[in-house]
């Protein structure tokens, strides 16, 4: 027994050995391109396991990281990425943002993996599928290149986009391919910031050791000529797989070569699972070969689908014949030859050529052979919309053809109040006094003057005149010169200065620091104007703002009240033209951005434009312009100049996008009271309709912008909890369910408080001083403002690292 025992032990003790050396094998395969400098120069990899590969390659980058990729980002790959950017590596990512254009599962997957990967060694590019569009004459094109170059001594390029999924990929691993896969990824990464406008240009690529690149910028820039001359080349063997096999005359391609040499040896693979199509205004299942491998089943070539209980799919793209090779991220679709930014490399090189038939044998085995099957009548239409209406259907948008650099311009406005500024009146004169009258006041008697003229016009008819410009002061002869020539007269009794334009951000912040040096503080407002083709993803920057600069004022003005309790915090809640957006508001906001990228007209905005935020407006400039007005300043007018700068940055490196997930936000609409018990919405709902009348009659102007009072005062009951500033700014789990937590116990705080001022009865000016100071202490308890800033601060220290 002991014995048995004993030889038991031992067997057990040598089968761990073996396995631990075959273990120690396999992962020295692994590894050994990322670290034998005396490896194999050029590996292709047809099979699974090739994003484990790559990913190993990955981690040993130790100063620069350069990824392109069209997938969504998900947890495995920015969990790698930022591993090696906390690490010190330089990072740049290049990626496709198709994902907004499909459904909100997959903006919401793609804007947490953007939130995740906003790090100062981190520079994040992405392709605006409207721009490549425009580029290519191809509505909705796709940037769909894969290409990773780490430390510039190794480089991966093919199809798999380097997420979770194992699929059946192929990829070129490469070190004498470095510098040719560099040219090609720093010219799509500045081509997306020029939003592609020489797309067209050659790439000078140099063949090396008999390998040569296919697709936009090469030497071979469409696939289909290349594809079919395979196809037409091959005389023993013509094996191809892709995940789709659509495009005509590629299979009528395959027929013809079948019926002219019969013996050839053709053998197709591809995918047959149903994939999401946006058809019709619904995302429908399309099985994207069926009517393709039903023509080449009835013409008798071997078709076999990819089909493994893992779900995995054929990703990989490739041609084999007798004598040459393709491995490549295309599909041999429409949309792939004429749309998409593809790569792919073509060679004659034997050895290369035995690693892909290996590959492509093991997908032949594990496949399954093909049947003729009936097509779905929604799959019918689908597959038939994309390969014969989407080909011949214009690109929205409109085609940029100068970098945005020297486009963008630049203009102020600022209001004065005269009891505070009452030098304003050395320098300018109500025009029913004349020069020598008017100086001969002091200036008090200046004071008093203006605010007699004020008083003989009625609320309403200062209002209307003011729209019209025709209440103003004008500028004494004695004055700088670089005084506006006239002051607006404002209804509520302010004077401002407009007009000005300055093509240099630094012109107009000296212009300002003047101003200011000699007439005082003022309330500050920029503009900043560019080409409406450059206006992309400004909605969701325009959301981030406006509720980053509420919640900022909200709790500024809250902590200032604990120091100081004769300072009653909330005033923006109160202020006629300051408000927040509103759902309509907003609706209007994306409205608005989407017929700016169409070259048409935005207007001025209407009472929406008065929020305390950023407002999207076309009026007050020339054609073919849109500008973003700022009005979230009041007297920070350094603040104000630091976000022209930051505006300007984002715009020219075309990374509005960063902001994208503040698009999705739900701001309040009145079904608000459905969230409180019956009894409560019984009470609150006449209250607050009461107190926004009382705002509205109290009010310094007849004229009410961005959300009604009412909203305002309901703004903690938004759903901040699943607000894009909690949920995608790159929050680990714990910090998500701290940050809501601390929502959820403000929330309730504010609802109590609420129900203890209607219970007391209280007056309205005192229910209206128990509210400002309710919303204002909700803002601060949330910590919301915190997430807002830290988020723009991870931004815009990305843009000052950025190489």
């Amino acid at each position: 027994m002991k014995w048995s025992l004993r030889v038991l032990f031992f067997s057990l003790v040598l089968i761990l050995q073996s396995s631990w050396a075959l273990a120690q094998s396999r992962c020295s395969e692994i590894f050994k391109d990322a670290t034998n400098s005396t490896g194999v120069v050029n590996e292709v990899i047809f099979g699974q396991g090739l994003n484990e590969r790559v990913f190993a390659i990955i981690r040993t980058a130790t100063k620069t990281l350069d990824i392109e990729t069209a997938s969504i980002p998900g947890e495995r790959f920015y969990t790698e990425v930022l591993a090696r950017a906390n690490s010190g590596v330089k990072v740049r990512l290049l990626l496709d943002g198709r994902h907004y254009l499909k459904d909100i599962a997959n903006k919401a997957l793609f804007d947490n993996g953007i939130g995740h990967l906003v790090h100062p060694n981190i520079e994040i590019r992405l392709s605006n599928p409207q721009e490549l569009s425009m580029a290519r004459s191809y509505r909705e094109s796709v940037l769909h290149r894969k290409i990773a170059i780490v430390d510039g001594r190794i480089a991966y390029m093919g199809s798999s986009n380097l997420t979770s999924n194992d699929n059946f990929e192929v990829g070129l691993i490469s070190r004498d391919q470095v510098n040719e896969l560099q040219k090609i990824f720093d010219h799509d990464f500045s081509q997306v910031t020029d939003r592609w406008q020489d797309i067209k240009n050659t790439i000078p690529l140099e063949p090396v050791k008999q390998i040569e690149y296919v697709g936009p910028g090469t030497s071979h820039p469409e696939f289909k000529p290349v594809s079919l001359e395979l196809i037409r080349n091959a005389q023993q063997t013509l094996w191809l797989s892709a995940l789709d096999i659509s495009q005509n005359d590629v299979v009528q391609a395959l027929i013809q070569r079948h019926k002219s040499n019969p013996d050839l040896d053709i053998r197709v693979v591809i995918t047959h699972v149903p994939m999401k199509y946006p058809f019709a205004g619904k995302y429908r299942d399309r099985n994207m070969n069926a009517s393709s491998a039903n023509a080449l089943i009835n013409a008798g070539i071997p078709v076999r689908w990819y089909e493994v209980p893992s779900k995995a799919i054929i990703h990989g793209r490739t041609v084999i014949t007798d004598t040459s090779v393709m491995g490549s991220s295309a599909d041999l679709t429409e949309r792939a030859f004429s749309g998409n930014i593809d790569l792919g490399f073509i060679t004659q090189d034997a050895s290369i050529r035995n690693q892909l038939k290996t590959g492509f044998l093991e997908l032949w085995e594990t496949s399954t052979p093909a049947q003729i099957e009936k097509e779905s009548l929604e799959s019918f239409f689908a597959t038939r919309f994309e390969n014969w209406i989407v080909p011949r259907l214009k690109p929205k948008g409109l085609r940029s053809e100068t970098s945005i650099k020297g486009q963008i311009t630049y203009g102020y406005e600022v209001e004065f109040v005269p009891d505070i500024n009452s030098q304003i009146f050395n320098f300018y004169r109500l025009p029913k006094f004349t020069e020598d009258t008017w100086l001969q006041l002091t200036p008090q008697q200046r004071i008093t003057e203006f605010q007699t003229f004020l008083a003989d016009y009625p609320k309403l008819l200062r209002t209307v005149l003011t729209s019209l410009g025709r209440l103003n002061v004008v500028k004494l002869q004695n004055a700088p010169e670089y005084l506006p020539e006239k002051l607006l007269i404002e209804s509520h009794g302010t004077v401002e200065a407009v007009g000005e334009v300055f093509t240099d951000s630094k012109q107009m912040a000296d212009k300002i620091h003047l101003l200011v040096k000699i007439l005082g503080k003022g309330y500050w407002q920029s503009h900043v104007v560019f080409p409406k083709e450059y206006s992309s993803y400004l909605s969701g920057f325009i959301a981030f703002s406006t509720d980053h600069a509420y919640l900022s004022s909200l709790t500024k003005s809250y902590e200032k009240f604990k120091r100081d309790p004769e300072s009653i915090p909330g005033v923006i809640l109160t202020h006629y033209a300051l408000g927040h957006l509103s759902q309509k508001g907003f609706q209007e906001v994306i409205e608005n951005n989407e017929r700016s990228l169409l070259g048409k007209n935005v207007g001025k905005g209407g009472t929406q434009r008065l929020i305390n935020g950023p407002a999207l407006r076309d009026d007050a400039y020339p054609k073919g312009l849109v500008g973003m007005e700022l009005r979230q300043f009041s007297v920070r007018h350094e603040e104000m100049l630091s976000e022209v700068d930051f505006v300007t940055n984002l715009l020219i490196k075309n990374q509005m996008f960063l902001f994208n997930a503040f698009k999705e936000i739900k701001l309040l609409d009145f079904k608000v009271y459905e969230q409180l018990t019956p009894d409560r919405a019984e009470r609150w709902k006449p209250f607050f309709r009461r107190m926004d009348r009382y705002f509205k009659g109290t009010s310094a102007s007849s004229v009410v912008g961005g959300a009604s009072y009412e909203e305002r005062l309901l703004t903690p009951l938004r759903d901040w909890k699943n607000h894009p500033v909690v949920q995608h700014t790159g929050l680990s789990a714990s910090e998500i369910a701290q940050a809501q937590m601390r929502i959820e116990d403000a929330t309730n705080v504010f609802k109590a408080e609420v129900d203890q001022i209607i219970a007391e009865n209280r007056s309205e000016k005192e229910s209206a001083i128990a509210l400002r100071i309710s919303v204002s202490k909700w803002a601060s308890a949330t910590g919301l403002e915190s997430l807002f800033s830290n988020f723009r601060a991870r931004i815009e220290n990305q843009e000052k690292s950025s190489p």
